[in-house]
């Protein structure tokens, strides 16, 4: 029966006959008569279906379905991407090389299979092809524009991500997930009002009571850097049942308006803070010596210890870093060190590999080592979107990200107001290295 969404009434019914033994048959007739370019369901024996179904239905198993018909794509397909979920790269590989060997296969079905083995490699490129080709085949097919959104973004092209987004949105404009993603993804290509307006529809489809999609508003607006509004949604979000991360998150944007009694007011609604998120927020906001003092008398904390050690460190009150086992590591220590041509290097693969989303820290430091070795053309790059100092990442590293970020800013882009942002939060306790 097809169904208007609109009218939300029958307008047509299809009836399909025929015999048991030709389930595949009954369902390419029935796929003619919804439209007359569907492709044929590829010859599966009645036996793999059946049991098919009963793994389905949680009566068998997948294997035993492909065991009934090897050459079934269809279960090839669904036992590959089985494989690759359990995290048995192997396996997945094997079964897509099998149909890949399959003589006439379909070409949605070959572009298919070599995007999950690309997937099983880890090899991003060749992902990004086969996904190129499926869309173009399936250009329609909601999962498929998915997909390569988010192999786009992670790729950090943002711009050909928003478009499958909002190629997705239009193929399947109930997913919620959609217009959330399409709203980040025209962020990160600076549309301020396009990621503004598909949020707002994210938000719509949203059971009342969900507040990922207030939160994703706030987050959107702090990086283009209209906090007042940044701070409004995060408190809603906080008011419709989010986490006290939230709050944080409020709190951080009010500090940006340079008003840090009113941040202050904010962070002190949760009453429950721990004493090392006291302390990380006594360090962001300039109170250096306070929070040293705060984590010094906090032993047996294996995490204060290491931002305990790691503020030291950075202020030069204790043994200057040494280089990591790990590129961030030797990054942060290079940096540390004043060594910023040896950070650099290490810096920029670890920022292409990084998704937009979660860049914040590495994108603070790569624009950190490039102002200093007088390539602040390349740092300025850098420096569009504000990140939100304690979210997505470890917040022991935060004070690496603010009021770096803004003293960065303010040096390279000459920005007014973040040279009074930088001045005021610059701390009672100044950087080993500027």
């Amino acid at each position: 029966t097809i169904e208007d969404p609109e009218k939300l009434k029958a307008v047509r019914t299809l009836v399909v006959s025929g015999a048991v033994s030709d389930v595949v048959g009954a369902i390419n007739r029935l796929a003619k008569g919804l439209s007359g370019e569907a492709r044929a369901f590829p010859a599966c024996n009645d036996a793999a279906l059946r049991l098919y179904g009963d793994a389905l239905l949680g009566r068998g198993t997948l294997d035993a379905a492909s065991q009934a018909d090897p050459n079934c794509v269809p279960l090839s397909l669904v036992s590959a991407e089985t494989l690759l979920a359990r995290g048995d790269r192997e396996g997945a590989i094997r079964v897509c090389a099998a149909a890949l060997a399959l003589p006439k296969l379909d070409a949605i079905d070959q572009a298919h299979m070599e995007y999950l083995v690309a997937t099983a490699k880890g090899e991003t490129p060749a992902r990004l092809k086969a996904l190129q080709r499926l869309t173009a085949l399936l250009p329609s097919d909601g999962e498929v524009l998915r997909a390569a959104g988010t192999v786009q973004l992670a790729n950090r092209d943002a711009r050909a991500a928003a478009r499958s987004w909002e190629s997705a949105a239009q193929a399947d404009p109930g997913d919620p997930t959609t217009w959330n993603e399409l709203g980040y993804a025209r962020a990160y290509n600076h549309d301020l009002e396009g990621a503004r307006k598909a949020l707002e529809q994210y938000q719509k489809l949203l059971p009342p009571e969900d507040w990922n999609g207030l939160d994703s508003l706030g987050e959107v607006n702090f990086f283009f850097g209209d906090f007042a509004a940044a701070e409004r949604y995060f408190l809603e979000a906080h008011k419709t049942g989010g986490a006290p991360a939230e709050l944080l998150k409020a709190a951080q944007a009010r500090m940006m308006t340079g008003d840090l009694a009113g941040a202050d007011a904010i962070f002190a609604r949760q009453g429950n803070w721990t004493a090392l998120e006291r302390a990380e927020w006594e360090f962001l906001t300039g109170r250096r010596k306070q929070a040293i003092t705060r984590l010094s008398g906090a032993p047996g904390d294996p995490r204060a210890a290491l931002q305990l050690a790691l503020w030291k460190m950075q202020t030069g009150q204790g043994p200057a870093p040494q280089a990591g086992n790990d590129p961030l590591s030797r990054a942060i220590s290079h940096l540390l060190a004043g060594q910023f041509a040896e950070a650099a290097p290490l810096l920029e693969p670890l920022y292409r590999a990084t998704p937009p989303g979660a860049d914040g820290m590495v994108r603070t430091l790569l624009a950190w080592s490039y102002a200093r070795t007088n390539r602040a053309q390349e740092a300025g790059k850098l420096l569009d979107l504000y990140p939100i100092p304690i979210a997505g990442g470890d917040p022991i590293l935060a004070s690496l990200v603010f009021p770096k970020f803004v003293q960065l800013r303010a040096e390279v882009l000459r920005s007014p107001k973040d040279q009074q942002l930088a001045a005021k939060y610059a701390g009672d306790l100044p950087d080993r290295v500027p």
